[in-house]
């Protein structure tokens, strides 16, 4: 069921958008010369399974809300704001903000962190944090769900 809630909103029309970011990161590395070698392309790789993990789990956490609300369309807002700060590069934050967004709510990982591998090199310890936050999102994700359907009750109860 959880599954399911995840990939709800799942439009294959999507895929195109895939194809271009993919597009755009080859481009992007090609134009600026960058040549990333196995090391950074794995660390970008394990930080983009991350990010993909920490969204989801966000998102998840977001549309079990809508156990007990009943309007859940206008949580799909916030997961789309979310998105929209997470395309910018954390760089251009001011310090205060772009710590926040990497270490109290990682939406930076999304992003750019990921990124950041493949042009300035392995940051091992972002991946350490990476690994951390998509460990920690999971099980809150996972652990909320459950809760949540421990005290759900339908509309006829």
């Amino acid at each position: 069921s959880q599954f399911w809630v995840t990939l709800r909103r799942f439009n294959i029309d999507r895929l195109g958008s895939l194809i271009a970011g993919i597009g755009m990161l080859v481009f992007g590395l090609a134009t600026s010369g960058a040549r990333p070698d196995a090391g950074q392309i794995a660390a970008y790789l394990v930080l983009f399974t991350c990010s993909v993990v920490i969204y989801n789990s966000f998102l998840t956490m977001l549309m079990t809300l809508g156990i007990w609300l009943v309007r859940v369309e206008n949580l799909w807002v916030i997961g789309e704001v979310v998105q929209d700060v997470a395309r910018f590069p954390a760089d251009i934050f001011a310090s205060q903000l772009k710590q926040f967004l990497t270490f109290v709510v990682p939406f930076t990982f999304i992003g750019s962190i990921s990124a950041r591998q493949l042009t300035k090199g392995i940051d091992l310890p972002m991946v350490g944090i990476g690994l951390l936050w998509a460990a920690n999102f999971f099980g809150a994700g996972r652990l909320y769900w459950q809760f949540a359907l421990k005290h759900y009750a339908s509309a006829s109860s």
